[in-house]
């Protein structure tokens, strides 16, 4: 018989930790990982020109001119009434345009940590993993702040998932998601697409009358806040809505510039896409079946943004689906063994370290002046484009913030009481010209009737920058984001005299449509008989016609000197258009009526002379020229020294 060998039990590894111990070492890493997820968002944070749309609708409202960017029409010109009405009280007590949006971000982005950290993780190294991710995404930090939506669309869909992991009632819970949906429809109505999957499939599960009625209290706030707005601005959508969906663009161009996107996000912002398809592919290779719906959100979503084209902030769109993986990830996937999380933590830190785009290396240097903020497809790095200027680490280091230039113009507005403005960048302007600047949007996010009109063939504002960063046209006529309308004759006239008086005979009568719709009386029974035609598509026929459309900014000037038929600014400012196109034939009878009356305008002197020297007329261009001179203006030699050359070489050829 063969004799059995002893087994002696094995001597297990005592930790030279205690449990204690280990305890005040996590708690000590998540202490130095809050505070320096803090100093991060303190670095990064920054307001953005469209930030400023909003506040000015919020000044304009706390002072009596109700929910409108310009006073005198009401038109929901921003995305998000939650995020809004949320900045609106601390702006009533504190008057504040700059700190206000910036310290509520930073308190909702930090109550966001703390809910992923203690609520919905699932172990103290997911804890600690996921501030480095967070600190990681570029996306993420950059739209943490901001002043637009996303903190409260990322702290909404992270309460979301926690409530739908949560063991409670089925009718308490259908009405809190239900409920949650709202919210996140009123900061933002695509948001939604995440969220629908999943409280589809619980609703599908658990059909029922009374369930369905608990859904339908907890939607609303969505009834409630669609009624008013069609009451209110005559739409049920905000006029952003139309103004990016109503382009005329064929789709095909508009799904590549989705992918590019997308391209353009894993070249500067890798790890947030990484962590987006990682989250997805865990997700059903695990077969964790508790969040396949979830995931079918975030890949509704993905779609959703390759269907629209992106966006021309960079990486904004994937804060979001990017936040709801983290919450995926922190609540339900699990690390094993002690290397690989080793492993994967010098990953990522390396990752912070060495990748160029890290939001840790903001400094105040941060995109300089000369940062180059247009990517070939016309999509930039927002933050890095308005750091300089709306940093709040600037601000705490004694820099003046916030500063740019289409707040010198604001100020040059007010001294001059000009009545109506053009601008592409509505925000910053906006909101510092003051409430009795009517601003006219070329992009038509503020304007109901511009918003319903067909896109120009080619947008010269993006043209214009693209050629001269690239030195070549652009491959597309359009950026996203930016859809340049025409400005119809009489166009600009009707706004300076609150009356309806565009040329074309269509487009004046859908003019009068949107006219009453946006600015007569709330509550008669003509305005409201309108608001169900327009919204039914009964007037689209008025508009039909107007396809193919130049840009035509002449209309405006032509507007403006009608108006003013003295003003020298405006005949200036036509002649300008047209020395900026090189059309200089067409720019010369502007800048001589300019000096006709005022003689002493020295830059309008200069670009006469300019224009005279392309037109081959050198005798009156060195005239024009001599005239500047003695008025104060500062002349280029080389220019002056090419038309002398020129003028003799002519003069001896005759």
């Amino acid at each position: 018989m063969e004799k059995k060998k002893k087994s002696f039990p094995k001597n297990k590894k005592k930790s030279i930790f205690t449990p204690s111990a280990v305890n005040k070492i996590f708690y000590l890493s998540i202490v130095v990982l809050f505070a320096l997820f803090f100093i991060v968002l303190v670095k990064t944070a920054w307001l953005s020109d469209d930030s400023f749309i909003t506040l000015r609708v919020i000044d304009n409202f706390v002072n009596g001119y109700g929910l409108r960017y310009n006073v005198v029409e009401r038109v929901q010109a921003y995305t998000h009434p939650l995020w809004l009405f949320l900045l609106t009280l601390p702006y009533f007590i504190f008057k504040d345009p700059f700190y206000t949006p910036i310290l509520i971000s930073i308190a909702i982005t930090l109550l966001l940590l703390y809910l992923l950290i203690f609520k919905l993780s699932i172990s103290r190294f997911n804890s600690i993993f996921i501030v480095i991710l967070l600190i990681a995404s570029k996306s993420f930090i950059d739209y943490s702040s901001s002043g637009l939506e996303n903190p409260l669309s990322h702290l909404l869909i992270v309460i979301y998932i926690y409530f739908y992991l949560k063991e409670i009632e089925i009718q308490r819970k259908i009405l809190i998601l239900s409920f949650l949906i709202s919210l996140s429809y009123l900061n933002r109505i695509d948001s939604i697409l995440i969220y629908i999957p999943s409280l589809f499939y619980l609703f599908y599960q658990n059909h029922s009358k009374k369930n369905f009625l608990y859904a339908i209290y907890g939607f609303l706030p969505i009834i409630l806040w669609t009624v008013f707005s069609i009451v209110y601005y005559g739409f049920p959508f905000p006029n952003t809505f139309y103004a990016k969906i109503n382009t005329g663009i064929p789709k095909l161009e508009i799904f590549s510039q989705g992918v590019y996107y997308f391209i353009n996000s894993l070249k500067f912002d890798t790890i947030t896409l990484v962590i987006i398809f990682l989250v997805i592919g865990i997700t059903f290779i695990k077969r964790i079946k508790i969040h396949y719906y979830i995931v079918f959100g975030i890949l509704l979503y993905l779609i959703y943004i390759i269907y629209i084209g992106g966006d021309f902030m960079s990486g904004r769109f994937f804060s979001l689906p990017f936040i709801t993986a983290i919450a995926i990830l922190v609540s339900s996937i699990t690390f094993n063994g002690y290397y690989s999380k080793l492993f994967l933590s010098i990953i990522f830190v390396l990752y912070l370290i060495l990748y160029p785009y890290t939001p840790v290396k903001t400094g105040i240097d941060y995109a300089d002046k000369t940062f180059n903020f247009l990517d070939e497809n016309g999509i930039s790095d927002e933050r890095g484009y308005y750091y300089q200027n709306t940093s709040l680490w600037k601000a705490i280091n004694g820099y003046k913030i916030p500063q740019h230039q289409m707040i010198d113009v604001a100020q040059r507005q007010i001294e001059m009481k000009e009545k109506v403005f053009l601008a592409g960048a509505i925000g910053f302007l906006g909101y510092y010209a003051g409430p009795s600047l009517y601003v006219i949007d070329v992009y038509a996010l503020s304007d109901a009737f511009l918003s319903k009109l067909p896109v120009v063939k080619y947008d010269l504002i993006y043209g214009r920058a693209y050629e001269k960063k690239f030195n070549k046209k652009p491959n597309k006529n359009w950026r996203i984001g930016h859809f340049l309308r025409p400005l119809p004759e009489g166009f600009t006239l009707s706004k300076i005299k609150n009356d309806c008086l565009i040329k074309d005979s269509l487009l004046n009568e859908f003019y009068k449509k949107i006219y009453i719709i946006t600015q007569s009386s709330i509550f008669s029974f003509e305005r409201f008989s309108e608001i169900i035609k327009m919204n039914l598509g009964l007037y689209d026929k008025l508009k039909s016609h107007y396809k193919e459309q130049e840009y035509l900014e002449t209309n405006y000037y032509d507007d403006l000197i009608a108006a003013n038929p003295n003003s020298v600014k405006y005949y200036f400012g036509k002649g300008n258009w047209y020395f900026r196109r090189q059309i200089y034939d067409k720019a010369l009878p502007y800048f001589i009526k300019t000096i006709q009356i005022d003689s002493t305008f020295s830059l309008a002197w200069y670009r006469l002379s300019i224009s005279y020297f392309y037109y081959k007329d050198f005798n009156n261009a060195i005239i024009s020229l001599q005239k500047a001179k003695k008025y104060g203006e500062k002349v280029d030699s080389i220019y002056e020294k090419a038309l002398y050359e020129k003028y003799y070489q002519q003069t001896l050829n005759k």
